[in-house]
């Protein structure tokens, strides 16, 4: 009969044999299963006798700093391996791929089995404990959940039929979610007036303070459109007197010109009221 050596890990030793071939060490006289008997405490013995205590109702963590099996070897990283109780035994996994269990990288959690060398980094130790009796259950992955598309927006809002424009489609359409106004404001600008006053004083000095004395004021709406099917906010400025004036939540054609980020307005529709927007003044 042969036995394994519990300091070192050395197997294939001949029963009968005092001291190990390769550490030197006494060996017992009894068989590596009667020492690590079922009632035996589980432990990690390194290659200088120490040895560190394993709980059979607890998970250990293996590594150089802040772990309950924790290895002052140089190289050991600082969580190594995870030893999980599972059937009376111990499931242990590799957490950074320096782990060897017998030789061998394990790339699964794998039970460990009595007189068993695990290596880590460069430490070297042997589990005495009992054998684990049932597999490895991985823990049941959280459902993933799935979150169904947005339905796409519609080219045409509920209840609205639009119209095809044909080659004068307006510059937006959409929902009026903001009104302001009115306001009055100076028709006209100040670049226009000396222009006009310096074409005046060559026919008279006199007549060149007219355009000055002259004031004209227009209208001016601001609103805010939800434009559609993008969603957008959109700023649209209507100068002049609306004829049939947008209220809010109505649907709106818009054609005009982009200016400074906004949409100076010419003309509109009202898809609410069927009737045309026409600015005068």
């Amino acid at each position: 009969m042969s036995i394994t050596c519990l300091y070192c890990g050395k197997t294939g030793i001949l029963g009968g044999t005092i001291r190990c071939p390769s550490c030197g060490r006494v060996l017992p006289k009894a068989s590596p299963t009667a020492i690590v008997s079922s009632s035996a405490s589980p432990v990690l013995v390194d290659t200088r006798g120490r040895r560190y205590k394993l709980y059979p109702n607890a998970t250990s963590i293996v590594g150089s700093r802040g772990c309950a099996v924790l290895l002052s070897d140089p190289g050991v990283p600082a969580q190594a391996a995870r030893l999980t109780p599972s059937g009376g035994g111990f499931m242990i996994e590799d957490l950074c791929g320096s782990v060897e269990v017998n030789g061998a990288r394990p790339s699964a959690p794998i039970a460990l089995n009595p007189g068993d060398k695990v290596k880590v980094g460069s430490a070297t130790l042997v589990y005495q404990g009992p054998v684990s009796v049932s597999t490895f259950t991985p823990p049941t992955p959280k459902p993933i959940v799935v979150i169904p598309p947005l339905a796409p927006i519609l080219s045409s809002p509920p209840g609205i039929t639009l119209v095809n424009w044909g080659s004068d489609p307006p510059t937006l359409e959409g929902h009026v979610e903001l009104m302001d106004g009115p306001h009055r404001v100076e028709k006209g600008s100040m670049g226009a007036k000396v222009a006009t006053s310096l074409a005046l004083s060559m026919v008279s000095s006199s007549l060149a303070m007219i355009p000055f004395w002259m004031k004209s004021d227009v209208t001016v709406w601001f609103l805010r459109l939800k434009e559609n099917p993008s969603g957008r906010m959109v700023s649209v400025i209507m100068r002049g007197d609306p004829g049939g004036l947008p209220q809010m939540g109505d649907f709106i054609a818009v054609w005009g010109l982009a200016k400074d980020g906004n949409i100076i307005m010419k003309r509109g529709f009202n898809y609410i009221t069927n009737s045309w927007i026409r600015l005068k003044g």
